[in-house]
């Protein structure tokens, strides 16, 4: 075969292998379209479902806490409006005399004074009306929190639940878990310390950012669980007679798994070092470790499977290193936003319970696989 030939033969090649790989995506994409659509389907079902005495309770906390705040920023509004239309008759009146009475003196003080008090006037309630609303704003976000964490974490198993309203996740601990690349840092809320079955476990709302033309974009934006790992994985290496006494671990083992999601979903790319050792239309597993089924074998799958994708839910990640075992479930923006306009929706309460029984589940299953 001629040099000429061999080339076309092999662009000819390299054009059949990206089709095949573009009609695999397509499908794919079809694939969880249709997952999502059907999805989306249960959830409105879902949403005709009465409220539970707990749901209810929890519900009425909000409302009265949210009718609160809304009262006060009512109340800006209206001292705000107020207070700016006070400046602005101030200062026409201000300019009229100063117009009128130009060649008077005293007059076009008198206007400049009515001039500067109405400017001042305007400044300083705009500077309580902040200063009060932050606060009042916070206080609102950490009542709405101690009420749904209360009932989100109700189950016996966590104990010492705690609410850190100025506690922030490490911006290390998420790069860590291996998720993406070039995370620039992370912004964290709703930090709450427990224990889960007398192990430690964090958890909290999360926005992990790059930067995209200089500014912060989030890869990842939801909720976020971390608990320890003990396993007889990390064991101390005896050092040979005359050699410095030192404890050290074997090679970290990673797995990382992937649910994929639809458009707004961003596949896991911090995976340098990792093997792709498992990937369908629905989900990707990577791992350096070649017995990674001893961990995370099919009864952990099947429950990583059973987080529903829909409107909602964007994607699930999951981590499993030697200390840690990390669960991000990336939520679509307004579900993870705090109710002041719109009354409380417990769809949102109820769809973060119900997705936290699947995350236990996990935990316990990888847990038990550890040992």
């Amino acid at each position: 075969m001629g040099f000429k030939k061999y080339e076309e033969g092999m662009k000819k090649e390299e054009e059949i292998l990206v089709e095949e790989e573009t009609k695999k995506e397509e499908e794919s994409k079809e694939f969880i379209n249709n997952i999502i659509e059907e999805n989306n389907r249960l959830a409105l079902e879902d949403e005709k479902q009465e409220k539970t005495v707990g749901e209810e309770q929890v519900y009425k906390e909000v409302e009265v806490a949210r009718y609160a705040y809304k009262k006060i920023l009512k109340k800006w509004k209206i001292l705000g409006i107020c207070s700016s239309a006070f400046g602005i008759v101030l200062m026409i009146v201000a300019m009229i005399l100063f117009f009128v009475f130009k060649s008077n003196q005293a007059i076009t003080i008198v206007a400049l004074v009515l001039c500067v008090v109405g400017i001042a006037a305007m400044g300083i309630v705009s500077l309580i009306k902040n200063k009060d609303l932050k606060k009042k704003a916070l206080d609102y976000v950490n009542q709405y929190f101690i009420i749904t964490n209360k009932f989100i974490y109700s189950d016996e198993a966590f104990t010492n639940v705690e609410y850190l309203s100025n506690t922030q996740f490490s911006d290390q601990a998420f790069k860590d878990a291996h998720f993406y690349k070039g995370i620039h840092d992370t912004k964290s809320r709703n930090y709450v310390a427990l224990s889960y079955k007398n192990i430690p476990l964090v958890t909290c709302d999360i926005s992990a950012n790059v930067l995209v033309r200089g500014r912060t974009s989030p890869m990842f934006l939801g909720k976020l669980y971390c608990l320890e790992r003990k396993h007889e994985d990390i064991k101390p290496i005896l050092k040979k007679e005359g050699e410095e006494e030192a404890s050290e671990v074997k090679d970290e083992s990673i797995i990382i798994f992937q649910l994929k999601g639809g458009e707004l979903s961003k596949p896991l790319d911090d995976i340098e070092g990792l093997e792709k050792v498992d990937d369908t239309e629905s989900y990707v597993v990577y791992s350096n470790d070649k017995k990674y089924k001893k961990i995370f074998n099919s009864k952990v799958l099947n429950v990583c499977k059973s987080f529903r994708i829909d409107k909602t839910l964007i994607d699930v990640v999951l981590s499993i290193r030697n200390n840690y075992i990390t669960i991000g479930i990336d939520y679509a923006d307004e579900f993870i936003s705090i109710p002041v306009e719109n009354e409380a929706n417990i769809q949102i309460l109820r769809r973060t319970k119900s997705d936290l029984a699947l995350v236990t589940e996990i935990f316990d299953l990888i847990n038990e696989n550890s040992k």
